[in-house]
């Protein structure tokens, strides 16, 4: 009805006959505007149901139409009806301040990539505590996200699978002295929200200690407000949920967690107990999806802590002298230079991939990285002072190159009026705008997030841009697999190369040069600069590199097909089959297993299936059988651990994995947990002894805690280096039409 007011006073506020003058169309346009707002709330009083507030919805986050404005509606159906209305209503939590606190990044992002995938329109809004039995039971909403315990009337509710643990973290200033336990806080100035579960303890804890100060900060204020506080000596401690606090602790470098101030508490989603269908697709998606939700996660460690955690985070960009994908196998220069590193520190070595220059050194310091190494020449970095950098560990110098069949440019004068295209990765920019600012009238574009060198240099080749800027080190890599490439001039004489590191980290700068002290130009060096620089000839093809990475391994399609099915992140499947087999369908182990997926004889005939040299039947065996061994482990196991006690019961056995849980207990570790608990009392089992003079051995138990590790390593590298496809693809394309 509104919609046929408004459609006709606008044609008369456009016929505007000549009888009426500017003011009187003026008055009519007001009309046009202010008389539906007074039909709306006619309305509005004469129906008290539309006044009945359900849920607030949170500025910004509900998408909504101009066409069809959302309307409050009661529904109690399962999947079927809320794909019918084609809204998912969602319920945060209200915790009295923004939007972006009101459940955490890595909920938020999963619920949307869900809602996506279902083809449905999200609707956020945000609820008390009261009001969740409420709004899922009348049908006012669909989903409550962030819930840390089973709701009080379990018959009304179910829960997915936990994807997360919550914890209330006390905060502070590193510079203010150490906070061990809950004694130490006695001397102390605590802001805290009321609204905090653990308000009423320390409540309790200051009238015991009279010297202790609690300051309550309103409910409205904001996280990132807290902390900026804290970090100012505006407060003095606070104490916040883990999952609140992380997105922000790593803009304050003088902030630390002191410890748990609360026990931890799982993190599932309710649903009405009658929506089964809602949540087996739910659960069904955390368990594909979970894990690369956040597979970079921020935390700044100098050595010894990284040493404690066995990992070491190397942030690059891909490249053939950097870092790569090849038959499952992760290689390139930087890599295996710095894995050896990390090995003789008894870590193990991830990756994390940035898109350019600037993002490698906020990842630096934002604590999602350890050390950046990507050919980095010392001259785009020497004036940061929040870095420190190793000796130099290489020297490269910066090459201008275009096509074979162009005129050569001879020096910087020849750039005059061309057009130099570099990656976003590139190191070189700087150096161009002082040669452009010394009177060279060059232009210089930057290339979209994601177009890598190789992309660049095909593009070159075939004429689609006109010069690029590589280092002479990818230089050397490139051209044996790139034609119509012309290697111009060099615009300085040989880079000193480093790698970078946060400026506290001094033991970690430490251990890296004397790791280069003792390799550089020495007999591991000289064979990686021989197999990635000098000689490069066994790498990819030209074509492999442009294809990009969404071929992962040659049985894509059969893990993608039976990943699937199964709710598997096909990436780890992937993960696990190059482990198991490096891709060869006929490997055969030590203990008698076959294929792919390495299935043993007494499993194959648990599964009925008749060839394991099969690629479909090996992998379809393999996906099943890991499908079984997830299914007996509890359903209320975090989502990830649950996935690495799977894999470790597909490598060692199921009832191995159980002793070792048992065992974990006794020796005070989480036997819920599997890295760095669990997989100690693997190890511990491990452990030869002594029995009847014989030495006797339970189970290769070690390798397993190596096969779960390398897995996850190689996982995460593959969801990175599948993320972004749109650029390669593009290119792709465009090398087919040429």
């Amino acid at each position: 009805m509104i919609y046929w007011i408004y459609t006709l006073l606008f044609r008369l506020s456009k016929a505007r006959p000549r009888y009426l003058g500017p003011k009187s169309v003026s008055g009519l346009s007001l009309a046009v505007l202010v008389l539906p707002l007074f039909l709306v709330a006619s309305i509005w009083q004469q129906d008290p149901t539309s006044q009945r507030e359900i849920a607030r919805p949170l500025q910004g986050q509900a998408s909504v139409s101009p066409e069809k404005p959302l309307q409050n509606y009661v529904a109690r159906g399962d999947l079927a009806e809320i794909k019918k209305h084609g809204r998912l209503r969602v319920l945060l939590k209200n915790l009295g301040s923004t939007a972006s606190e009101s459940a955490s990044s890595i909920e938020r992002s999963l619920m949307s990539q869900y809602a996506q995938e279902q083809g449905l329109q999200l609707e956020w809004s945000e609820y008390d505590s009261a009001q969740i039995l409420s709004s899922l039971q009348d049908g006012s909403s669909d989903i409550v996200l962030h819930v840390t315990r089973a709701p009080e009337k379990d018959e009304k509710f179910q829960l997915t699978l936990p994807w997360g643990v919550s914890q209330q973290q006390i905060v502070f200033r590193s510079d203010t002295g150490q906070i061990r336990d809950i004694d130490d806080l006695k001397t102390r100035q605590i802001a805290i929200k009321r609204s905090s579960p653990v308000w009423e303890k320390l409540i309790t804890l200051q009238k015991q200690t009279p010297s202790m100060d609690i300051i309550e900060i309103p409910e409205l204020a904001d996280a990132e407000d807290i902390l900026e506080k804290v970090a100012s000596a505006q407060y003095d401690v606070t104490v916040m949920d883990n999952l609140i606090a992380e997105p922000y602790l790593s803009k304050y470098l003088n902030l630390e967690i002191a410890f748990n101030a609360s026990e931890a508490e799982t993190i599932s989603w309710a649903i009405r107990s009658d929506a089964k269908e809602l949540q087996a697709s739910l659960n069904s998606f955390l368990n594909k999806q979970y894990l690369q939700a956040d597979i970079v996660r921020s935390y700044q460690e100098d050595l010894p802590d990284l040493q404690m955690k066995k990992l070491l985070r190397v942030v690059t960009y891909q490249s053939p002298v950097n870092y790569y994908l090849h038959k499952g196998k992760l290689k390139g220069f930087e890599h295996d230079l710095l894995k050896r590193f990390a090995e003789s520190q008894q870590m193990r070595l991830d990756v994390v991939i940035a898109d350019s220059h600037d993002e490698m050194r906020e990842m630096l310091l934002q604590g999602k990285g350890d050390v950046v190494a990507a050919s980095l020449p010392r001259i785009s970095i020497a004036k940061d002072t929040k870095l420190s950098f190793t000796q130099t560990y290489n020297h490269a110098a910066p090459v201008v190159i275009g096509r074979t069949k162009d005129t050569p440019v001879l020096d910087v004068r020849g750039l005059k009026g061309r057009r130099i295209i570099l990656p976003a990765a590139s190191p070189y920019e700087n150096l161009l705008k002082q040669i452009k600012s010394e009177g060279v009238d060059l232009d210089i574009i930057v290339a979209e997030v994601g177009e890598s060198t190789e992309s660049i240099l095909f593009r070159v080749a075939h004429g689609m841009y006109d010069l690029t800027v590589v280092g002479g080190l990818e230089l050397k890599a490139q051209l044996g697999r790139q034609i119509n490439l012309r290697a111009h001039f060099a615009l300085t004489e040989p880079l000193p190369h480093v790698w970078a590191v946060r400026k506290a980290d001094t033991q970690l700068l430490t251990a890296l040069n004397d790791f280069i002290k003792k390799e550089f130009r020495k007999g591991f060096y000289n064979v990686l600069y021989s197999k990635y620089i000098d000689k490069p000839h066994s790498l990819l093809g030209d074509t492999q590199l442009l294809a990009g990475y969404e071929n992962l391994s040659p049985y894509d399609d059969i893990v993608h097909k039976y990943a699937e099915h199964y709710s598997f992140d096909w990436r780890l499947i992937v993960a696990q089959m190059y482990q198991e087999s490096q891709f060869d369908p006929y490997a055969i182990s030590y203990a008698g297993a076959e294929g792919l997926m390495q299935i043993i004889p007494d499993t194959a005939e648990l599964l009925g299936v008749s060839d394991v040299n099969d690629p479909d039947k090996s992998i379809q065996a393999g996906i099943r059988y890991m499908h079984y061994l997830r299914g007996k482990f509890e359903d209320d196991l975090m989502l990830e651990d649950r996935l690495w006690f799977s894999l470790a019961a597909y490598n060692a056995g199921y009832g191995r994995v159980n002793r070792a849980r048992l065992l974990a207990k006794e020796m005070d570790l989480d036997q819920n947990k599997w890295f760095d608990n669990v997989e100690k009392a693997m190890l511990r089992l491990a452990t030869p002894y002594q029995k009847d003079g014989e030495t006797v051995r339970n189970c290769r138990c070690g390798q397993t805690v190596v096969y779960v590790r390398n897995i996850k390593t190689l996982y995460n590298n593959y969801v990175r280096l599948t993320r972004d496809l749109k650029t390669v693809s593009n290119t792709r394309d465009l090398s087919t039409d040429i």
